[in-house]
């Protein structure tokens, strides 16, 4: 059975560092602008890097699934690295405020409940209150799946209402709104 490759292509302002002193496991290192993240990556994976291109390779295919999730993960990380991944969220209803407490690192929600709902940013990400009527905020980071995780788990403090457009919303996402079923006379 032939081997399975995939390729990742990143530009010369990022750099990709691989170190096989590990025997059980390669460290790859992905620097940019912003920072810099570390991967471990078996050694049933070959990877070669030159010239701004990272070759994952495998002989076996159970192996080549963890090439194309690595090879995801790196690119994600290299663009994230570059400029950072954003998303806008926005909190619709009335009473509905967040504020920061703790110097930014604590972020105290007031969603109709009779207690407020604190949330702890981790290292990292960044929760940007857009000045507007502290209702929209934005949240910031490096990697995707921290960031998309993150603004999941605000909006399960309070479940959207479809019939009086109260919630926790996505910008640029399209929700259904529900007509009320009250009769004009």
């Amino acid at each position: 059975m032939g081997f399975k490759s995939r390729f990742v292509f990143f530009s010369s302002s990022c750099h990709v560092l691989l170190n096989n002193k590990n025997f059980f496991k390669t460290v790859i290192w992905v620097m940019g602008i912003l920072g810099k993240k570390k991967y471990y990556i078996s050694n049933n994976i070959n990877i070669k890097s030159c010239g701004g291109v990272l070759l994952l390779k495998s002989y076996n295919y159970l192996y080549f699934k963890y090439c194309v999730l690595y090879s995801i993960l790196i690119k994600n990380t290299i663009y994230g690295l570059m400029r950072p991944f954003k998303s806008y969220v926005l909190i619709k209803g009335l009473g509905f405020k967040l504020s920061y407490l703790g110097g930014g690192n604590i972020i105290n929600f007031k969603l109709g409940y009779s207690h407020n709902i604190k949330y702890y940013v981790s290292n990292f990400l960044k929760i940007d209150i857009l000045p507007k009527k502290a209702k929209a905020f934005c949240v910031i980071g490096v990697d995707y799946q921290k960031v998309k995780e993150s603004v999941a788990r605000i909006k399960a403090f309070k479940k959207n209402n479809s019939y009086k457009y109260r919630g926790i919303y996505d910008f640029g996402r399209s929700y259904f709104f529900k007509n009320n079923k009250r009769k004009t006379s």
